[in-house]
């Protein structure tokens, strides 16, 4: 580590031995030097110690043979493009030689000299990387940098000026006030100083503005401050506890709580509170219910990580911090092997599990309330409780509510997404009358939805549905790719991606996504849908028996429609259970006498012929009226 920091990757023996082993005579200290570089030597084998040169007078790094993180994360520091910046803060995952104390006053002295000027790189690595994301209009990753630079500078005002700025310009204006707020109590308790006139006068010019348009903000989530002035579900994660007694793994719970921050945050209908403001109660007992309070959440996650014999355990848990309940729990247990890779997929599992079951916990509570409570998210959310039920009454009950909400909320991308998810119901479903109409409803809407959050995945998921309403395969497919792009860890998006596939005759391609939206939603209420897309694929590859299992579990899960049992249908044709079929059928007409060939057809719009003509001789043998 002292090499790798070296002008030319080298020290003299004496200065190593000098900073390492500087209370021992000189002899000593030479001898103690050789005998770590021969366990180095070691632990490198044969061939990463050819890296490692020296002699009598002098020890070097072969940088051309091993890969030096701050020697790299300091060359592309320097660069003006965007991706080499990216790359170069990303390299920075903690402080140089977090944890490491070897007990040496010239080494803790050359430890923080050292640490000092690699943040100092670092603090404007970000800074410029900022600059450059908020001129290609990316201005929430331009607050993250912002934010992660006030991490290693708190009272560089120049950066606190420049977050008030970027959150008044995503539309956060409570936001922005309550930066410069925590900057003044921070520059008043630890300098007993006011904040810089320039700080005050943005704050006078903020105050001026108009507050209550953050109330119809759809932009992105991750937030400082308290989030009472946001009618967004609110959610506080806090740092996890490392209960391995393994400082080592102190790094890592943090890392996990950050990323988790991180990663809620892409969810655009959730105002997560920052790493800033929630890291202050590591280490501090201190009640739920007070947390909750104090940073003005309704939602806290809380949890654990523990490691031994090579194996790390993480619980989790979200709560309801007003109701003092349990929502969701869940234990996570893994073998370590790549331990960041582990990391990124227990987030990935974890995020993917908490979102799906805290929009449930808000669809409960708006389908409680009484209809004077609710605000434009509650009209969503108890709009949604109606629309999942995919019955004609209840999407005609949703769309009545989404009404309610982008009348209250017009700007907030949410109400018109969900609008356009109960019209593609009612074409997908039969319950339009004028199905061309509807689709332009549903179109429409969608259009709006990016129109007012372009950074949004679930408004291009709704797009992307539109389009393929109409059969444009193309935009349809692009607008899902953005959306999977924007958010990951959408099941949904994944879903809708996967199906577009099998629609255009990408059957195979279609099963990974697919997979992953089951994966990381295996609770969420389109459920039925994921199977049933699965099952398309396989029929359409021959595989009818895989076709078969798939929607008869599909045709289980709860407000499974009548098109999965359509499809069912022609699976038990397709494997030589014709009477079944038939009986099936009978049953089938009778509960949804209006379904026909023609209704399928439209509804399902396959691209090319022979897949479609593959369903409707199966489901005309079973007889199904034309």
């Amino acid at each position: 580590a002292i090499l790798s920091v070296q002008r030319g990757l080298g020290m003299g023996r004496a200065g190593l031995a000098g900073l390492l082993w500087a209370e021992r005579g000189e002899a000593q200290a030479r001898g103690s030097l050789r005998q770590a570089l021969v366990e180095i030597r070691r632990v490198l084998g044969p061939e990463g110690a050819q890296g490692l040169r020296s002699d009598s007078e002098r020890v070097e790094l072969d940088g051309a043979r091993i890969a030096i993180d701050v020697a790299r994360l300091a060359l592309l520091a320097k660069a003006t493009d965007r991706p080499a910046l990216e790359e170069a803060v990303a390299l920075a995952r903690g402080a140089f030689l977090e944890g490491f104390d070897l007990r040496e006053d010239a080494f803790d002295e050359w430890l923080q000299a050292e640490r000092s000027r690699l943040d100092s790189i670092l603090l404007d690595a970000l800074a410029r990387l900022a600059s450059l994301c908020e001129d290609d209009g990316d201005l929430e990753v331009a607050l993250g940098h912002i934010d992660r630079a006030l991490v290693l500078a708190p009272l560089r005002e120049v950066l606190h000026r420049r977050g008030m700025a970027l959150c008044a310009r995503l539309g956060r204006t409570t936001e922005a006030l309550e930066r410069y707020r925590r900057l003044e109590s921070r520059l008043a308790e630890d300098l007993d100083a006011q904040p810089e006139a320039e700080s005050r006068v943005l704050y006078e010019d903020l105050r001026s503005s108009d507050p209550s348009s953050v109330r119809e903000c759809s932009g992105p989530s991750i937030a400082v401050g308290n989030a009472e002035n946001d009618a967004r579900p609110s959610i506080a994660v806090l740092p996890f506890v490392n209960l391995s007694g393994d400082r080592e793994q102190e790094f890592f719970a943090d890392g996990m709580t950050e990323d988790i921050i991180t990663e809620l945050s892409r969810f655009r209908g959730l105002f997560v509170i920052a790493r800033n403001s929630t890291f202050v109660y590591k280490g501090r007992n201190v009640d739920t219910r007070e947390i909750a309070s104090e940073l003005g959440v309704k939602y806290v996650v809380e949890g654990s990580v523990r490691s031994g014999a090579g194996r790390l355990r993480v619980s989790a848990q979200l709560i309801d911090a007003a109701q003092r309940s349990h929502i969701w729990a869940e234990r996570y247990d893994r073998e370590i092997s790549d331990l960041f890779q582990v990391q990124d997929e227990i987030v990935r599992t974890l995020v993917a599990a908490i979102e799906p079951e805290l929009d449930q916990a808000e669809r409960r509570s708006a389908a409680a309330a009484s209809p004077e409570q609710l605000d434009a998210w509650g009209f969503v959310h108890r709009g949604m409780w109606h629309v999942y039920r995919f019955t004609r009454e209840d999407t005609a009950q949703a769309l009545a509510l989404f009404e309610q909400a982008t009348e209250a909320s017009p700007s907030q991308a949410a109400g018109w997404t969900a609008k356009s998810f109960a019209h593609f119901s009612n074409v997908f479903l039969g319950f339009a009358e004028d199905r061309e109409m509807e689709r332009e409803h549903c179109l429409a809407a969608a259009v709006r939805a990016v129109e007012l959050d372009p950074r949004d995945a679930a408004a291009h998921w709704a797009l992307g549905r539109a389009h393929s309403l109409g059969l444009d395969y193309d935009p349809a497919i692009a607008e899902l790719e953005t959306a999977v792009h924007l958010n990951s860890n959408d099941a949904q998006s994944w879903y809708q991606l996967g199906w577009l596939y099998v629609r255009t005759g990408r059957h195979r391609d279609a099963l990974e996504p697919l997979h992953l939206a089951e994966q990381l939603s295996p609770s969420d209420p389109l459920h039925f849908a994921f199977l049933i897309a699965r099952a398309q694929a396989h029929y359409q590859m021959g595989e009818p028996e895989r076709a078969l299992e798939l929607s008869e579990r599909a045709v289980r899960q709860p407000h499974a429609h009548a098109q999965i049992e359509a499809i069912r249908i022609a699976c038990l044709l397709q494997v030589g259970r014709a009477t079944e079929a038939r009986n099936a059928m009978v049953a089938f007409r009778a509960e949804h006498p209006q379904f026909t060939q023609t209704f399928f057809a439209e509804a399902h719009g396959f691209a090319r012929e022979e897949d479609l003509e593959r369903y409707l001789e199966a489901l005309e043998s079973a007889g199904l009226p034309r």
